[in-house]
């Protein structure tokens, strides 16, 4: 089987399995500032309902209706879900928390998208004092090390009933336009292959921090943890806390 990781929400459940230090950050910026939140690219729906959990009005969107056929039929909050493209969507409302967890934005490789989004986050903010969280992975030197074209070996994933499955990557980097393929195999015990790729952009904190300041946020604080440990080049991950600057 091969296919797109997103349009394959069981395979994403068991790929991705639960951080809950990255959900109890997000608890702690949604409890603090209040609802209601909007989590963009939310997948099959974990993080609002690990919100909705704490009592926090929180909404998912996303592109995928496969992903959000897994999160309405896994999660007791079906009206919580939004199908809806976040480089194109129309505000109906606004939020007091919007975040772009998890690598979200890096899916929009079209830089039109991106601004797009951009332009629709800050819309989406209720006052000055609301936050924007944008949160991505910054690539390290072994990174690239891996971007050969060559399958790697990962290490094993479990599912929920604990059956492992091997798993290999391989990485092809296009550095005229800063985006990696990123290729994987995923091997049960019988031997069945299933097969998926996605294409992601990168962005290195100061190139985010720009592409932030241009589209009217200010960046408040910046973390290279869930564990808000302020970001330095040790950190491979960049969050970014922002409010809308006003007109």
């Amino acid at each position: 089987m091969s296919g797109n990781l997103y349009e394959l929400g069981e395979l994403y459940e068991r790929f991705l399995p639960p951080d809950l230090e990255e959900f109890n950050f997000y608890t702690q910026i949604a409890t603090k500032v209040g609802g209601p939140v909007l989590e963009v690219g939310c997948g099959t729906g974990r993080l609002v309902t690990h919100l909705l959990n704490y009592g926090i009005d929180a909404y998912g969107m996303d592109i995928s209706p496969k992903m959000l056929e897994v999160a309405r039929r896994q999660r007791d909050a079906r009206d919580r879900f939004i199908l809806d493209d976040m480089a194109s969507f129309e505000p109906k409302r606004q939020f007091n928390v919007v975040i772009a967890g998890h690598n979200a934005i890096l899916h929009l490789v079209d830089s039109v998208k991106l601004s797009n989004f951009l332009v629709r986050a800050r819309r989406s903010l209720l006052s000055e004092t609301s936050l924007f969280v944008v949160d991505v992975f910054i690539p390290d030197r072994e990174f690239f090390v891996y971007a050969d074209s060559s399958f790697h070996d990962l290490e094993p994933i479990r599912d929920q009933s604990g059956r492992c499955f091997s798993l290999s990557e391989c990485l092809v980097y296009d550095k005229t336009k800063q985006h990696v393929e990123r290729n994987f195999r995923v091997t049960d015990q019988n031997g069945n292959v299933t097969t998926f790729a996605m294409t992601l952009r990168l962005l290195f904190p100061n190139e985010l921090s720009t592409l932030l300041t241009g589209h009217g946020f200010q960046i408040i604080d910046r973390f290279g943890t869930y564990r808000n440990d302020r970001l330095s080049g040790s950190h491979d991950r960049q969050i970014c806390l922002c409010t809308r600057v006003a007109p």
